[in-house]
């Protein structure tokens, strides 16, 4: 099973919507989802407020963003509980998120057992966007092949 965990944005709609929708005002979030739907048995949302959020469950925008987590390890550990509710530990995980996302999230979901991947590790925003598109491409090129 593959897994593909996108990260909440800043750029947030000014009402409650389902979180596939929630974060469209950003590029870089439109660009996750677009990979995770294109390549994903099933995806997520790492939310800084919420933790776990699933595509089609309803969120209120907010204001706050992982590096304000006071104990990002708890975090991280809320975020595996509920994920494991529903992917079983032998699935592979990427984690797409940023290191403020990445750092607590990675570590916890490997003493899970889960396989993580972190793609676009390192990469600067433009580099993530432009990976992001190029990965896409890539994965609806081998479903069409």
């Amino acid at each position: 099973m593959r897994v593909v965990i996108a990260q909440c944005t800043d750029a947030k709609r000014e009402d409650g919507c389902v979180a596939r929708r929630l974060y469209d005002g950003s590029d870089y979030f439109r660009k996750q989802r677009d990979y995770a739907e294109a390549v994903a048995d099933k995806w997520f949302i790492q939310s800084a407020k919420f933790g776990l959020l699933r595509p089609d469950e309803y969120a209120n925008p907010y204001d706050k963003h992982a590096k304000d987590i006071e104990d990002p390890d708890a975090w991280a550990e809320e975020i595996v509980a509920d994920l494991v509710e529903e992917v079983p530990p032998e699935a592979t995980v990427e984690v797409l998120g940023g290191a403020a996302y990445a750092d607590p999230l990675t570590p916890e979901l490997e003493a899970w057992g889960y396989e993580v991947h972190e793609p676009l590790r390192g990469l600067q925003i433009g580099k993530r966007k432009a990976e992001l598109v190029r990965m896409t491409r890539a994965a609806k090129n081998e479903v069409i092949a």
